[in-house]
């Protein structure tokens, strides 16, 4: 079962617009019908979608002999959160200046793509940090991601040739961060990036480490 809470979460946005769609369709917008459906639609598939998401998760990696795991962690939901809450406040904006007022329709209509989009931004990336779990083993870093597949990868620690610790604006100010991790293995590169985890410092320090006492 996938952690965060998603089909809860999914559940209260998916409402939020299943209830536009029925203010819309009772109000005196033009063609108040026609555009209530794809709220009605929207607010469906988010719904549909945190229940799946709720029921599924990534599975355990398998242990090499004498293989240990030292560490398992996720990725923080903060951003997802800020975005899906972002995305809702520009839909409200929009939905106000579309139906409370006179503007011209291009600024009611920029502000609900704008706001559709960071939300949308804001769902996947909630749903896919929620399918997503990391683990640090003796010999490697592993993610491990499902949503309609499962799919692992692998940074062995002895083959690691870079480490590069990132944040944006939002992130350093929610303290998380994001670590890439590229690898040179006999057969071909690898880059894996952990996305919005706490103390990415940390994470890199441990692989720098573990690049220095290979060398």
């Amino acid at each position: 079962m996938a952690r965060g809470k998603p089909a809860l979460w999914s559940a209260l946005f998916g409402g939020l617009f299943v209830a536009a769609g029925v203010y819309v369709n009772g109000s005196a917008v033009p063609y108040n019908r026609l555009a209530s459906y794809p709220l009605f639609a929207l607010g469906a598939l988010v719904v549909v979608g945190g229940l799946y998401v709720h029921t599924v998760a990534p599975e355990e990696p398998q242990m090499h002999d004498g293989e240990t795991v030292t560490d398992k962690f996720h990725p923080t939901l903060r951003v997802a959160f800020v975005k899906l809450f972002a995305g809702v406040v520009l839909l409200g904006v929009g939905g106000y200046l579309l139906v409370g007022t006179q503007v011209p329709y291009a600024y009611p209509f920029a502000c609900v793509a704008l706001g559709a989009y960071v939300f949308a931004v804001g769902l996947w990336r909630f749903w896919a940090n929620s399918l997503t779990t990391y683990y640090v083993t003796s010999n490697r870093f592993i993610k491990s991601f499902r949503f309609l597949g499962n799919r692992r990868r692998n940074a062995f620690i002895g083959d690691v040739r870079g480490v590069e610790a990132s944040r944006g604006f939002l992130e350093t100010l929610l303290g998380i961060g994001h670590v890439q991790i590229a690898t040179a293995g006999k057969t071909a590169a690898t880059v894996i990036k952990a996305r919005n985890i706490p103390n990415p410092d940390e994470l890199e320090e441990f692989l720098l480490r573990g690049m220095n006492e290979r060398q």
